[in-house]
């Protein structure tokens, strides 16, 4: 009886830390509603990518060119994993981007950033994107 009450014991608690860990693990990287967003100072263009959930966002290109003012819009599949975020969007335009843009990032939650990993700067630094408030 005694090993019974323990193997009982030994199962919930098992299954109380497997919920807890599963339970915090979404919560820590739910994106959901967040905007990121990265502004290049010499070509004066921004970039957001504005998260629907886990696994959906919008893609949203502004520029300048000439004194004029252009705009694309592009739908992404997410996925997170970890401290990874994977998208993949397609673009309005086809023209400009006829194949889908493809970025992976790492998500810092403590500095809430997204880090590219593909895609850099001229200078070949990491592009930065700043959770915009």
């Amino acid at each position: 009886m005694n090993r019974k009450k323990k193997m009982k014991h030994l199962i919930l608690t098992a299954i109380a830390l497997l919920t807890f860990n599963f339970t915090f693990a979404q919560d820590a990287f739910n994106l959901a509603g967040k905007t990121f967003e990265y502004f290049n100072n010499e070509t004066n263009s921004k970039e957001q990518y504005a998260f629907i959930s886990n696994t959906e966002a919008k893609l949203i290109l502004l520029s300048e060119f000439n004194g004029q003012s252009y705009k694309d819009v592009c739908s992404c599949k997410s996925s997170v994993d970890g401290n990874i975020v994977k998208i993949s969007c397609n673009c309005e335009d086809k023209e400009i981007y006829p194949e889908p843009l493809k970025e992976t990032f790492i998500y810092d939650k403590s500095k809430n950033i997204l880090t590219t990993t593909i895609y850099y700067d001229r200078y070949k630094n990491p592009r930065i994107f700043k959770l915009k408030l």
